[in-house]
């Protein structure tokens, strides 16, 4: 079951990042998986060979986090998954919503007042973890350095979709490039 979940979220994770909502869902094999685990969790819908992403979390949630002052943290949406009615979800099927809800609206996951990129996962996500909204760059200013990393870093544009995970593995992708170049540098420059 653990398998199936894992197949499922590495699927539904891509639609936050279309501007829709709606990706499509080429493997045969993993249409029955979504229809059966993702439509239950009201986590989205499947037709034929398009997933849409359901608004159903983002308004449960939403609706919940206006009637509330302070942080909001994993815990609490725990908690909320059963205020509909208690659910008896597993931890990891729990944590695949509340990725979800936080890809969705655009939220980022803050720890001790740092942001989160490693150490959360559909498997791994503490109660203690803070989901604050992100504030990111202008339209023009993504524009800008999706154009520069595709030329100078990546070979490839990253998403034109401006969000939090988006940003984020921008970050992580141009880290990566200059961190395997580094020797290189560093011996040129003491040549």
């Amino acid at each position: 079951k653990g398998a199936n979940l894992k197949k499922v979220y590495k699927e539904i994770e891509r639609a936050p990042q279309t501007r829709e909502g709606r990706i499509e869902v080429a493997d045969r094999n993993r249409r029955p998986l979504l229809k059966g685990i993702a439509e239950p969790l009201k986590l989205g819908e499947l037709h034929e060979d398009v997933f849409l992403l359901s608004q159903h979390w983002k308004n449960h949630f939403g609706q919940l986090i206006a009637q509330t002052s302070g942080a909001i943290t994993v815990g609490q949406l725990r908690k909320w998954i059963d205020s509909e009615g208690a659910m008896g979800l597993p931890v990891q099927v729990q944590n695949v919503i509340i990725l979800m809800f936080a890809n969705q609206t655009n939220r980022t996951l803050y720890q001790h007042g740092t942001p989160v990129h490693t150490d959360a996962s559909y498997t791994k996500l503490e109660d203690g973890l803070e989901l604050r909204t992100w504030q990111g760059p202008s339209e023009d200013d993504w524009n800008r350095s999706i154009q520069y990393s595709n030329l100078i870093f990546l070979g490839k544009p990253p998403s034109s979709l401006c969000n939090a995970n988006n940003v984020s593995k921008l970050s992580v992708d141009i880290k990566a490039v200059c961190e395997a170049h580094l020797a290189a540098c560093q011996k040129l420059v003491s040549s």
